[in-house]
């Protein structure tokens, strides 16, 4: 329902235990309007290599502004 709050509780984003991949150091800024798949496709990778990479628990759930790591060079 469009304007409903109360009751809310955090959405994990990562999945606990996990660490990021070190070897990718490119860091991507997510933007409005972005999906994983198209930041996948970008950085040519699967969707789930960069799910893991990042720890998402849910490969869905990207936030405005969250920084992931990325394969590439600068």
């Amino acid at each position: 329902i469009p304007g409903l709050h109360g009751a809310e509780t955090p959405t994990p984003t990562s999945t606990a235990g996990c660490e990021p991949r070190k070897d990718w150091t490119l860091r991507y800024t997510v933007q409005r309007d972005d999906a994983l798949s198209k930041i996948a496709s970008r950085y040519q990778t699967m969707v789930s290599k960069l799910a893991q990479a990042n720890c998402l628990s849910d490969p869905n759930l990207i936030r405005l502004g969250q920084e992931l790591r990325v394969p590439g060079a600068a």
